[in-house]
């Protein structure tokens, strides 16, 4: 099979985006408020993380719900959480990122702590710098109120850490794959043209280079340097463009997609004459 076909697609759904939406997280007057956003065009700059004795040391930020949560409505079918990091140069100066879940003041370690992309562990730094996805199970909670953001730093360092986002997203993958008519495109877009005064036409091709102002990365990129916009190695940095598929799926039944109720609550609703 070839790699540009598809099997079973998989959707994650950032669970703390909706949440905000509603209104559900509490706003917080803090640079990284928005953190917690799968946003792969902004750009978080942390304060250099200072070092222990031993040469290690971490930094943590809090994001606190307005209500409680069970753990059962955010995780996948078989109990997993998916945390994405997004934007980050973990490899570059030796740090790595973990969550930790909270309810009423009591901070939950994950059980399993399985790498999908680009990471060695919480204890390890990844090999790239770029984006890593994770996926987590927390087998000892039930309830939430918020979750914790640690940065891990293995070795010191006085450079600044960047994170684009740290996402927490469930899963939901469909019963069987896409119809056969599906088809793919390449969507170059972001090209500004400017008309000057003396009638020459100028365009700026922003897609030739990453989209946030500190690196020549994009989203899904993997990178083993720091590749600020000051490197030479930007030069050499293309893209083939943003891959856009449009796929259908037929003979799927109402519970693969719809909820049993419509309502918030559990109860049926009654048709009275």
């Amino acid at each position: 099979m070839a790699y540009s076909n598809v099997k079973r697609p998989a959707m994650y759904i950032p669970i703390f985006d909706y949440l905000n939406s509603v209104g559900q997280i509490k706003y917080q007057d803090d640079p990284l408020n928005d953190i917690h956003f799968l946003n792969p065009a902004k750009t978080h700059r942390l304060e250099p993380i200072p070092a222990q004795s031993d040469g290690t040391g971490q930094i943590q930020y809090d994001v606190e719900l307005d209500t409680v949560l069970s753990y059962n409505t955010i995780a996948d079918a078989d109990g997993y959480i998916y945390l994405f990091i997004l934007g980050h140069n973990f490899k570059a100066l030796d740090l790595m990122l973990d969550v930790q879940l909270s309810y009423t003041g009591t901070m939950y370690d994950a059980a399993t702590f399985d790498s999908v992309v680009n990471s060695n562990g919480s204890e390890s730094k990844p090999d790239y710098n770029g984006f890593s996805i994770i996926k987590l199970k927390y087998s000892s909670v039930t309830l939430i109120d918020g979750f914790r953001i640690l940065v891990r730093s293995f070795s010191g360092s006085t450079e600044q850490p960047k994170i684009g986002c740290v996402s927490l997203c469930s899963k939901w993958t469909p019963p069987h794959s896409p119809d056969l008519s599906l088809t793919m495109s390449r969507q170059y877009d972001g090209v500004k043209t400017t008309r000057t005064k003396g009638g020459a036409t100028l365009s700026n091709a922003q897609y030739t280079r990453g989209g946030t102002f500190w690196t020549n990365g994009y989203a899904w990129e993997l990178f083993t340097g720091e590749y600020d916009q000051t490197s030479s190695e930007i030069a050499a940095a293309r893209t083939l463009g943003r891959r856009i598929w449009s796929m259908n799926f037929s003979y799927l039944s109402p519970e693969n997609l719809m909820p049993n109720f419509e309502s918030q609550n559990y109860y049926e609703t009654e048709n009275r004459k």
